[in-house]
């Protein structure tokens, strides 16, 4: 199928600095142009976005109720790879259970402290929520659980991190509580009408457990009813961190900080959150990154603060005596260009040792807390950029680390560490590739490199970075794997080593590049240029520069001519989402964006010369177009399918009518060129971000390359539905011919060999056509729908 990848980012570092050194417009002005345009584009009526989601999530559901079937997607894995974790939580009353929020796959539960096999079960929530930023559990009933929603790093916006690295994460809907231990959830706080939402943390009163606490995008809330009604009372954006006197609940510590946030600083309240008082005098920096807090509870008076801008830590702020006085001394650099991103900090039970988590993890024994060491990471086994280190209640040298490759664990506060991450199946793919029989696979993960499958549900890591794309050569040994901003490699060695084919920095965050099926001498790949090489890589030319320097985000190639290629680009400030055309390789390119809305265009599939789909972001247009004359004009073919972002598109080699469609939310696919689709998504999925689709054709399998619960495998025409489409059934056997039903031998359709040889049926004449084939295994594609045949002759 394809390796036309979807997301990007509209200002990489390199680019920010290249800008900085040419104009006179601050990287302020620069972030506020584009971020304001993007949002435009991707994000209109900004205020309902979630609203669109929440309304999105109820058409999903219904559309799967209405479905009534039990769907099987295979699972392959990978089993020991796991995603981005943003938060944890321990019962205080039972320390074996462990609580961890991740970034795309919900909420995760562990009986046995993440210890091990299969440690992990997901808790369906009932809501379409995919990121879990805080956990709180009610110290005098663990049975009352209190959960945020959404993983947003920036005030205007999030978009899933496909169009920017800094916009990283996914909507909230608000605050969600349970009260019989996580079976059942409902709304303690309900912000579907609030775009761009989320809850960084949540604290309860140990005290009073009626009081609770609750900091997010939009600031700090309190609520004095066990979460039934709530007021503001620190009515400032980005309250990314709360923490609250060990002896004295009414003692509230802020940190206030954050892309598009309207201050900076920390902030104390002594009077239960009425008022505050911004610690300011002492030289505190300002800045734009997350600011971590920590208090010790055996010193309850001692506070450590760590203050970060956009890209960097700035220092370390510690005080004795809640604010009275503190210290700020410099530090090394923890979050390195993540401070809007990392979090972590905690000292140990004595307050001699403080360890920090950024990019790595650094620790200080000494006391004076000027003498940090730098764990590498590798000797250690534990993965980076850390999101959350908490301590077990009963044992402070008990630590658990939240990170981009799951949940890790150390039993004597950093001395030796384990992986804790048995079941938890939150792996990011942006996108993969397989060979023709399935049994060998790659694919581009989250900050976890890329990843070989070899068969087994556990897949090696490869190549560098965040694994974008790939592609497996069908006519030699040479796979290709690509990393954060067009970083191409190749390997003849499958993957043991790698020979770098281009780089170009100035270029999406998760940039394109595409190999010909027809002729893999030719290699497509996308910056600001459009690249081409014909000797595999070994050399590439600059064929197209875009106008107004816009980045390349997706590329499809023919699979019948190498020549024949589309390619979309995003907006920048002048210019709007585009898709361009070629017949010639490249020499002559046109723009068919025609009457396409003002969205960026995720997907691209080629069907002939005149015929394509493309698939778009945003919220309130259509999602899916269709052209018939080369792009003169698209038709919007999404009827009835959700108001939500649509990643990627398929459409049958045998049978033009099938479609098959990933969203933010799960898999739909239509048997009649989108005039009316269905849900394909398990039930025990609240929700399933689906990034991208390829087609084995030897196999003939889709797989479904999800950005938070791993990959699989279904058949794509083992699909039955009946003429009013309100029952649909899946069927693991097959049918002998002598044996169809009535009503399937009177009908008309397509009978279809596992070659792709396709034969018109005429109305009852499929058993006369059975006699004449061989012996084998064909689908019967007929206005009821997909049928597999066991033909025996």
């Amino acid at each position: 199928m394809k390796v036309s990848f979807k997301l990007c980012i509209l200002l990489p570092i390199s680019m920010l600095l290249l800008h900085l050194s040419c104009q006179k417009k601050s990287r302020m002005d620069i972030w506020n142009s584009l971020t304001e345009k993007n949002s435009y584009i991707e994000f209109p009526n900004q205020l309902e976005i979630t609203d669109h989601y929440m309304r999105a999530g109820s058409v999903h559901n219904t559309m799967y109720k209405n479905s009534a079937r039990s769907i099987l997607w295979e699972f392959v894995g990978p089993d020991n790879i796991a995603g981005r974790i943003l938060t944890l939580a321990v019962n205080p009353k039972d320390t074996n259970e462990l609580w961890a929020g991740t970034a795309s796959s919900g909420l995760w539960k562990s009986n046995s402290g993440g210890i091990g096999e299969n440690a992990w079960t997901n808790i369906k929530l009932g809501f379409p929520v995919l990121s879990i930023s805080s956990i709180a559990i009610d110290p005098k009933n663990p049975k009352i659980i209190y959960i945020g929603t959404g993983e947003v790093y920036s005030h205007s916006n999030t978009d899933g991190g496909k169009h920017n690295r800094l916009l990283r994460g996914f909507w909230g809907i608000g605050l969600l509580k349970s009260e019989d231990g996580g079976q059942t959830w409902k709304f303690s706080i309900n912000w579907s009408n609030k775009a761009f939402s989320c809850f960084w943390k949540i604290i309860i009163n140990y005290k009073n457990t009626n009081i609770i606490y609750a900091a997010g995008t939009e600031g700090i809330y309190k609520s004095e009813d066990s979460g039934n009604n709530w007021r503001i009372i620190l009515p400032k954006k980005m309250c990314n961190e709360l923490v609250m006197h060990p002896l004295n609940p009414d003692i509230l510590i802020s940190g206030v900080g954050g892309l598009g946030g309207d201050d900076y600083g920390i902030f104390i309240s002594r009077d239960g959150g009425n008022n505050w008082k911004k610690i300011t005098d002492g030289g505190i920096p300002n800045g734009r990154g997350r600011i971590m807090i920590s208090i010790n509870k055996n010193f309850p008076d001692k506070v450590f603060a760590v203050l970060s801008d956009s890209l960097k830590t700035k220092s370390l702020v510690r005080t004795n005596n809640l604010f009275l006085d503190y210290a700020i001394s410099s530090i090394p650099n923890f979050s390195t260009y993540q401070g809007w991103y990392t979090k972590g900090i905690i000292s140990n039970s004595n307050a001699k040792s403080l360890m920090i988590g950024g990019v790595d993890l650094f620790v200080d024994r000494s006391g004076n807390y000027n003498n940090f060491y730098r764990y590498v990471i590798g000797e250690i086994k534990i993965h980076a950029d850390f999101h959350d280190i908490i301590a077990n209640p009963l044992d402070d040298e008990k630590l658990y680390f939240a990170t981009d490759g799951g949940v890790f664990r150390t039993d004597d506060f950093g001395i030796n560490f384990y992986s804790c991450n048995s079941g938890l199946i939150s792996s990011q793919f942006y996108s993969g590739s397989f060979n023709t029989t399935g049994n060998f696979g790659l694919g581009g993960l989250q900050d976890n490199r890329s990843a070989i499958y070899n068969g087994s549900l556990s897949w090696k890591k490869t190549h560098y970075g965040d694994g974008i794309g790939s592609w497996i050569s069908r006519s030699n040994n040479t796979i290709y794997c690509c990393s954060q901003n067009l970083l191409l490699s190749s390997s003849k060695d499958f993957g043991e080593n790698w020979n770098t084919l281009i780089q170009d920095e100035n270029s999406c965050f998760v940039s394109p590049f595409k190999v010909s099926e027809s002729n893999e001498s030719t290699i497509y790949a996308g910056s600001r240029f459009l690249y081409k090489s014909t000797d595999h890589g070994s050399g590439f030319n600059k064929i197209f520069n875009t106008r107004d320097s816009a980045f390349l985000n997706a590329i499809e190639v023919s699979s019948t001519s190498s020549d024949f290629i589309l390619f979309a680009t995003i907006p920048t400030a002048n210019e709007r989402p585009s898709i361009w055309k070629s017949y010639d390789g490249g020499k002559n390119i046109d723009n068919i964006s025609s009457n396409l809305p003002n969205r960026i265009i995720n997907d691209i599939n080629i069907i002939n010369n005149q015929e394509y789909y493309i698939c778009l972001s945003g919220f309130g247009t259509p999602h899916i177009y269709r052209t018939t004359n080369g792009g003169q004009n698209w038709i919007p073919i999404d009827n009835y399918l959700p108001d939500i972002p649509i990643n990627t598109i398929w459409t049958s080699p045998f049978h033009p009518n099938l479609i098959y469609a990933g969203s933010d939310l799960g898999l739909y696919y239509t048997l009649d060129y989108g005039t009316s689709w269905h849900n394909y998504t398990p039930q025990d999925f609240d929700a399933v971000p689906v990034y991208d689709l390829f087609y084995t054709k030897s196999e003939i399998k889709l797989i479904i390359f999800t950005h938070g619960k791993g990959v699989y495998k279904i058949d794509p025409f083992e699909i039955i539905t009946t003429t009013n489409n309100s029952k649909i059934e899946r069927h693991s056997k097959s049918f002998l011919s002598q044996r169809l039903p009535d009503e399937i031998i009177q009908s008309e359709g397509e009978l279809i060999s596992l070659e792709g040889k396709t034969i018109r049926i005429h109305q009852g004449e499929i058993q006369s056509n059975l006699a004449g084939l061989n012996y084998g295994i064909y689908y019967y594609i007929c206005s009821l729908g997909v049928y597999k045949i066991l033909h025996l002759k």
